[in-house]
């Protein structure tokens, strides 16, 4: 006989003051025989009634407890686990949801069971299974006994993950509106099932909505300590204005939790120390203040020095460029060793502009196994108190020049070890409308800065596009020491000054170019405010240019036509030129022409070049 026909005829009949929902098997019943019809359940002896209950799943044990109140608080007293996997409760508008998975009794299955109560005027409506009914009273009265102190009272296992959710804001005739009270009533509802347990609540992942430091304070001091290991704490509001205005949370109770794993934060700003949380290896929060020791401690905590080398180097191989930039600013020790390893930065693009107080940084960094890309962004700003630091929402205080700063905090960790091709790199001045200004010394220094790196890598550095503001030839010639000249295509020069000015207005610096004429696979040159003095013939193996020469003549102009010939090249270039001594010479090799003015005009300007069809054609002034 099944243990619900058995409850069947062992129960003495009566009615039931309220509609009951029963999920029993549909089951043909026998006329029960005169023996079992006079015997009752609750007539059994104490410790028959305890074996029978304790080996019922719970799912069972919640059917026989809504049977009648004297089932109900025996059930209650004999404290049989619930068995819960994980709990759930969720606030929206008028609606209470509860939701839970319960482990079965004698199976390693699991039952997903949940229950929603809706305020229908002065009572409640419960839908569960399909079912609905309703109740008399309060829907948040209701669902704490109906559900909550059910589930939580006499949880003894160890719940893997208990949610208490966000009352979400629910929008009528474009207004919001929001449940005046409903979190605090179910939140005190769960407060008095927690304060009448025999013992705490242990649970591996708590997730929780609170309004502030008192609700959170009285929720972990029913939590077991040592069971935790996840918590995630997002701030409850009235209304989304209220996120504006930052409020505090002191977590130094987290101090004891010693086996916790994972913190985050949502929407508060921790006003106790960084070392009151640093035992937690991730970490998701704003910290009002963080000191110096804090944060070694934390590195402390983590213990990864103390792994060997050989494990600590795999570790490091297998984490993604932006991960190991965190853990290099954890400690000296740990910078040391990320600088040692040289894990490849994966760097594909990178970008340094300055003006007279700021360094801006930027590089897109190839995310390790994955084919996407992530662009980071930092400023390092002159202040009085030293160098301020933006990255992204963050902005901190650190000691020192803020090219100094910049150059160890974003330059040296990000070129340093690059070992991959970078796309591109760029090096210039960022103008700005209100201040324009950028000082020699500023622009020396970041200069220096850079050589400083490229020197002290132990390769050239592989660079496709280059583009760079220099202030004459001594800075190109150290630049392009450092840069593989074969890896480049791209190649973009810009005279540096003190004070933008007009092209045309400036004094044009001599450049000798002669270096490039080994970078075989250049395919682009453009120089700017700038005169070539090496011959054309220096860089006639690239098809696109956009120069100013001091002088050219016919045959370095016949040798780059060849080029653009032979590369079938369909981009223009454009050829300033000062001095073309044989410039009548090349027009009549060119092209031949009967109209004598076309070709015996003076062509003193410029000569405009591209190629098409195995053709040749040129403009002049």
């Amino acid at each position: 006989m099944s243990l619900f026909k058995f409850f069947s005829f062992c129960l003495p009949s009566r009615q039931s003051k309220r509609t009951l929902v029963l999920d029993l098997p549909t089951v043909a019943v026998s006329p029960p025989s005169p023996t079992i019809q006079d015997s009752f359940l609750l007539d059994m002896p104490d410790l028959v009634m305890r074996e029978i209950v304790k080996n019922l799943d719970f799912l069972t044990i919640q059917q026989l407890r809504k049977t009648c109140y004297s089932l109900r608080e025996f059930v209650a007293n004999v404290k049989v686990d619930s068995r819960l996997k994980d709990f759930k409760i969720e606030m929206t508008g008028d609606t209470i949801l509860g939701s839970a998975t319960v482990h079965m009794k004698g199976d390693p299955s699991t039952k997903f069971i949940k229950s929603n109560y809706t305020d229908n005027e002065d009572n409640c409506e419960v839908k569960t299974r399909g079912r609905n009914i309703i109740i008399n009273g309060n829907f948040a009265d209701v669902f704490s006994e109906d559900f909550l102190i059910p589930m939580l009272k006499n949880q003894r296992s160890v719940l893997e993950k208990l949610q208490l959710g966000q009352c979400e804001f629910v929008f009528k005739q474009g207004q919001e509106v929001h449940e005046p009270g409903l979190f605090e009533n179910v939140f005190d509802s769960l407060m008095k099932v927690l304060k009448s347990r025999d013992r705490q609540l242990q649970i591996e992942d708590l997730k929780v909505y609170v309004f502030g430091q008192d609700q959170l304070m009285q929720l972990l001091h029913y939590i077991d300590l040592k069971s935790l290991k996840r918590l995630e704490i997002t701030r409850l509001v009235d209304t989304w204005k209220d996120l504006k205005n930052e409020l505090m949370l002191d977590l130094s109770v987290l101090e004891i939790f010693e086996n916790l794993k994972e913190l985050r934060v949502n929407n508060f700003t921790i006003s106790s120390p960084l070392r009151s949380i640093a035992h937690v290896p991730e970490l998701h929060v704003h910290m009002h203040t963080i000191c110096c020791d804090d944060v070694l401690k934390y590195h402390e905590d983590a213990f990864l020095l103390n792994m060997p080398d050989l494990v600590m180097r795999e570790i490091l191989k297998n984490l993604d460029f932006l991960s190991i930039l965190r853990l290099r600013k954890t400690s000296y020790y740990l910078r040391e060793f990320v600088d040692n390893v040289k894990v490849d930065s994966g760097l594909k693009n990178f970008k340094i502009e300055m003006t007279s107080d700021t360094m801006f940084g930027s590089a897109t960094v190839l995310i390790q196994g994955y084919s996407s890309s992530k662009c980071i962004e930092s400023n390092y700003i002159e202040s009085e108190d030293g160098c301020e630091v933006k990255a992204g929402c963050c902005s901190i205080i650190i000691n020192g020049n803020f090219v100094d700063v910049y150059s160890e905090d974003f330059l040296i960790p990000m070129l340093k070890n690059q070992k991959s091709v970078l796309e591109k790199l760029e090096l210039g001045r960022r103008v700005i409308a209100r201040n324009n200004d950028l000082s020699v010394e500023i622009a020396e220094k970041v200069f220096d800065c850079l050589m400083k790196v490229l020197k002290s890598r132990d390769r050239l550095l592989q660079v496709k596009d280059l583009r760079v503001y220099v202030f004459g030839q001594d800075q190109l010639m150290r630049l392009l020491h450092h840069i593989d000249l074969k890896s480049l295509k791209r190649l973009e020069v810009w005279q540096l000054m003190e004070i933008p000015t007009h092209p045309e207005n400036n004094v044009k610096l001599m450049l000798d170019l002669n270096l490039l004429e080994c970078a075989e696979n250049l395919k682009k040159l453009s120089v700017c405010n700038f005169t070539i003095s090496s011959p054309l013939r220096s860089i006639a193996h690239v098809p696109e240019l956009r120069v100013h020469m001091h002088t050219i003549h016919c045959d370095e102009v016949l040798k780059f036509h060849e080029t653009l010939r032979t590369t079938n090249f369909l981009r223009k270039s454009l050829i300033y030129h000062k001095h073309f001594p044989d410039k009548l010479r090349f027009i009549n090799t060119l092209r031949p022409s009967r109209d004598v003015t076309l070709f015996y005009d003076a062509i003193s300007q410029k000569i405009h070049l591209w190629h098409n069809a195995f053709a040749l054609f040129y403009c002049y002034n």
